[in-house]
């Protein structure tokens, strides 16, 4: 017996709806809870970050266009903006490459649970992104995967070639570092090292010569020391509170229009040269070498 083309077509007609339904009815269930986007955030907006691991825990705030970073012991101090977009950055790239469970009781395993890191974003003060960061794993020789999941969701995500340490905890990654930054060393035109006792001394530069007290000083040497202090930097910090009000020495260094491009100066406590600059004042520096190329006698100079 044979089908009529009609009838084959109404049959057809019929498969493909039923197709259509289980796709947008049954195909919805099986997948409920699965998303192929886990964040989404908008750099010029986000004005919070704050990252928490087991071992540490950073919390950043962008106020007036800088951001400014909340230490362990309460106190705040000046962040670097490249750290804190870089970090931003990662977490935009963070997409899910497949589902690795729906299961809560699998959140251990994947250390997503308290044992990952918790990373908290706000754009203009509302919450866009609240993330568990877990275990971190090589696949193959070449590429590497992360666990991940939403805080207030059960899922666990694979996230292919990201990893927990794009988002670090550790305040100090955060950390404004810049100790001296010239952007013209050509335009420092005097340098006043004020030490303890009778051991100050001025330098100063006159129809391109440097000059102390008359003598004339080796530019080679004094050209080697302001390349030396061009742009210091350092992360090796002082967090205790200083005792002393007055520093032991200060240098500062002065344009050819007599005013105070910056300055450094240095305490003595616990046995240690802490060394603070006017340009990140509210960091404290524990680095012998900073303080070795930055506080030298008349005679290095000479």
């Amino acid at each position: 017996m044979k089908i009529s083309t009609l009838k084959l077509a109404g049959a057809l007609v019929v498969l493909v709806g039923l197709y259509f339904v289980i796709d947008m009815f049954g195909g919805k269930s099986k997948s409920k809870g699965v998303k192929s986007e886990l964040v989404s955030l908008q750099l010029d907006k986000v004005d919070f970050l704050s990252v928490k691991s087991p071992q540490n825990e950073v919390e950043l705030t962008k106020s007036d266009d800088s951001w400014s970073l909340k230490l362990p012991n309460g106190k705040i101090v000046r962040a670097e903006e490249a750290a804190v977009l870089r970090s931003i950055e990662a977490l935009k790239n963070v997409k899910p490459s497949r589902l690795a469970s729906k299961k809560k009781a699998k959140w251990s395993e994947y250390q997503v649970d308290s044992a990952g890191t918790r990373v908290i974003v706000k754009e203009e003060g509302k919450n866009a992104l609240d993330l568990i960061i877990g275990k971190f794993s090589m696949v193959g020789q070449r590429s590497f995967q992360s666990f991940v999941r939403l805080y207030e969701d059960e899922a666990t995500y694979v996230v292919r070639d990201f990893m927990s340490f794009s988002v670090p905890s550790d305040p100090n990654s955060y950390r404004f570092k810049t100790i001296t930054d010239f952007l013209n060393k050509d335009s420092i035109n005097t340098v006043k090292f004020n030490y303890q006792g009778d051991s100050s001394f001025v330098v100063e530069k006159l129809k391109g010569e440097w000059y102390s007290a008359g003598q004339v000083l080796d530019s080679v040497k004094i050209g080697n020391y302001l390349n030396n202090i061009t742009r210091l930097s350092s992360s090796k910090f002082y967090d205790e509170e200083l005792l002393a009000i007055n520093p032991v020495s200060k240098i500062e260094f002065i344009g050819s229009d007599g005013s105070l491009i910056s300055s450094l100066s240095s305490f003595n406590q616990d046995s240690l040269n802490i060394v603070i600059s006017s340009i990140n004042s509210d960091s404290q520096f524990n680095d012998e070498s900073v303080y070795d190329k930055s506080f030298i006698s008349l005679s290095e100079l000479q």
